[in-house]
């Protein structure tokens, strides 16, 4: 019996899209918890200003971003004196493991925290203990940030 190449190749194919799909399902689930955990984090290390001390101004900014087989939430903040180019940063990547099990991982300045056992209260734990670390030094992203 032969192997018809193009039936592997759309077996392939078909696993490939059926992970991604598994993927979008989960950043579905797990983003509101994400970014409720980085806000909070944020608020925690960089308070929000006060213009003419009455309207309150983020010193930070949320972003997103879905790479090839991952996705990325991460919070910005500006080094002072503003520099245009780069920018401090925590960040949460969401990814599959080969059993398409989601994996979530904080990034810091110094290492990654694996949050294990994947529950909300260990994501919050897990951020709160990033925050202790020094953030990353990441290049500044232009453009429209979410409403933190």
């Amino acid at each position: 019996m032969q192997v018809n190449p193009f039936d592997i190749l759309t077996e392939r194919q078909a696993k490939k899209q059926q992970r991604a799909h598994h993927l979008i399902e989960q950043a579905r689930q797990w983003d509101k918890p994400i970014r409720a955990g980085l806000a909070q984090l944020a608020r925690t290390i960089w308070p929000n200003d006060h213009r003419f001390g009455l309207i309150p101004a983020h010193r930070y900014r949320l972003r997103q971003r879905c790479a090839p087989g991952s996705y990325l939430w991460w919070i910005e903040h500006d080094i002072p004196p503003y520099d245009r180019f780069w920018c401090t940063a925590y960040q949460v990547e969401l990814n599959l493991d080969e059993a398409d099990i989601p994996t979530l991982t904080v990034q810091s300045g110094t290492t990654n925290h694996p949050v294990r056992p994947l529950t909300k209260e260990n994501l919050i734990r897990v951020l709160a203990q990033a925050g202790n670390d020094l953030p990353l030094l990441i290049p500044r992203h232009m453009g429209q940030a979410d409403d933190p």
